[in-house]
């Protein structure tokens, strides 16, 4: 059986030019989804020296080799031979851009929790890194501050923000992984030598620093001896792992997804992912999709700009198409992956899909949503993007109630007057609400369904009827108030991703809006 050491296996995941065989991701595949405290964790397991199981393979009769299980588990060992500060670390297959760095502290005072040594995963939401105790625990705002202002004072946003820029904030003498992983030596003395002189360029502070660089010289003395013997067994252990290959047949890539029995698994590709890290049923149904039309993922992934992710875009608008063949007599739900078997075999439901996400600058999908977000934005240009953000994450499916009245109504036949409305009404909807999952589609049934045309006013007043809405105040001076608050706290778009609890967030906003109009209430008309 064939094996890959750990080392191969990294300098194989990248795109490098000079590679004699060329491993790829099937179309089927999804990107690079695992969350820091998982990558720590199998660096863990590497340096412990326990197994990490197998990697799945296929080649085709033109000997292209492809990755079918084992994605996750290959980024993750790339990544630790990353390192930050080389301009030349190449591209990865499944990371667009930002590349996450991997740091090693030799020296902890304390310990992550299961774990024996301390790796830091340092993301672009996260450049700072998690707590060192609990890698689950995102940092305390004030230590996210006094984290920044080291990286880079002038920086407005810590997105901008590269890997070179970064390091570990709650460490004691952290290291990038890949200083170690370089090293060549089996004599403990060699590795020590190598890792002192490594450390002697790095100049960065930590929270424990107290506001001073780190002093690795301090790991020359006899009383880290025993740290550093730690390190280089773990360093021993990471040299001796290989991981096996599987091969499949080619042709399982290829296989006829027109078996509609709902009992059954669609693909390969859903039961590989019975363990590891779960796919969402969107992006399941993304997979697939990918599968079939391999060439459309640039076009998906173009659509929804920073807000909405392309495995929603397949979604959104697979649902709008069965509610337009259904004349839009019928809500549609979140569709499952089941279903979306069952619709993507038939030719009308393909072709109008296809349609919808078009070709490079001539997506009927992408016009929609860009038409959707100039309603909702009111199109000011100086719009807090962390605003359309809540309103379009808050309630999926308000917003693809909102697409769907779009697209059966025609944005070219709504007035500004009409357009102010449904924009003042949307929010109304979203925050006061007493069932989110009824709501929207009641107001379905209001807008689209009916015979007659309703408008967004009329809705509301049978909703708050219908005891679905509460009366509190006009909706036009609700938008109001929610912008004042979003400004006046100066809330980014970027804080959206370190917020842990999300529906805690929109209840604290919900409440400072309460607060703000219960001592001037006006009716609804």
């Amino acid at each position: 059986m064939k094996s890959y050491a750990l080392k191969e296996i990294a300098q194989w995941q990248k795109e490098v030019s000079n590679q004699d065989t060329k491993i790829s991701l099937p179309s089927l595949q999804r990107g690079f989804v695992w969350k820091p405290n998982q990558i720590e964790a199998l660096w863990d397991s590497i340096f412990r020296g326990y197994p990490i199981g197998a990697i799945l393979m296929s080649e085709d009769e033109d000997e292209n080799r492809f990755l079918l299980d084992g994605q996750q588990r290959c980024t993750s060992i790339a990544l630790g031979h990353y390192n930050p500060f080389d301009n030349n670390a190449g591209k990865f297959l499944s990371l667009k851009d930002y590349k996450p760095s991997i740091w090693i502290d030799i020296a902890p005072n304390n310990y992550t929790e299961g774990q024996k040594f301390v790796f830091r995963c340092l993301t672009k939401s996260h450049p700072w890194g998690y707590q060192l105790k609990d890698n689950s625990v995102t940092l305390s705002m004030s230590n996210r501050r006094n984290a920044l202002s080291f990286f880079k004072p002038l920086t407005e946003s810590y997105l901008e923000l590269s890997s070179k820029d970064i390091s570990p904030w709650d460490a004691y003498f952290p290291i990038p992984l890949a200083y170690i992983l370089e090293i060549e030596t089996q004599s403990f003395v060699v590795f020590k030598n190598e890792l002192i002189q490594k450390t002697s360029t790095l100049k960065i502070e930590t929270q424990h620093s107290n506001k001073e660089f780190v002093d690795y010289t301090l790991l020359e003395k006899d009383e880290f001896e025993e740290n550093i013997k730690n390190i280089f067994i773990g360093y021993c252990n990471y040299k001796n792992l290989s991981i096996p290959e599987i091969t499949v047949n080619a042709k399982v890539l290829k296989e006829d997804d027109s078996d509609t029995n709902e009992s059954q698994d669609p693909t390969l590709f859903v039961r590989l992912n019975s363990s590891g890290t779960r796919i969402s049923g969107e992006e399941l149904i993304y997979s697939v999709y990918k599968a079939k039309f391999p060439k459309i993922k640039d076009l998906v992934e173009n659509i929804g700009s920073t807000y909405i992710a392309p495995s929603k875009i397949i979604s959104l608008f697979s649902r709008l198409i069965i509610c337009e063949q259904s004349n839009y007599m019928n809500y549609q739900k979140d569709i499952s992956i089941q279903n979306f078997r069952k619709k993507i075999i038939e030719s009308d439901f393909q072709e109008k899909l296809q349609a919808y996400i078009g070709v490079e600058n001539q997506s009927k999908a992408k016009k929609i949503i860009e038409n959707a977000l100039s309603i909702l934005t009111k199109n000011e240009p100086d719009f807090p993007p962390i605003l359309l953000k809540l309103l379009i994450l808050t309630n999926f499916d308000l917003f693809f109630v909102l697409l769907t009245y779009i697209n059966k109504r025609g944005f070219e036949t709504l007035s500004e007057v009409e357009k102010n409305e449904i924009s003042s009404n949307y929010v109304y909807i979203l925050w006061f609400n007493k069932d989110a999952k009824k709501i929207a589609s009641s107001l379905f049934d209001l807008l689209l369904s009916e015979s007659e045309n309703r408008t967004w006013p009329n809705s509301i007043k049978i909703l708050i009827k219908e005891n679905l809405l509460v009366p509190i105040v006009e909706p036009i001076l609700l938008r109001k108030q929610l912008d004042e608050i979003v400004i006046k706290n100066q809330i980014q778009f970027d804080h959206f991703d370190i917020i842990e609890n999300k529906e805690l967030f929109f209840s604290e906003i919900k409440d400072q809006l309460l607060y703000n109009i219960l001592n001037k209430p006006v009716g609804c008309n």
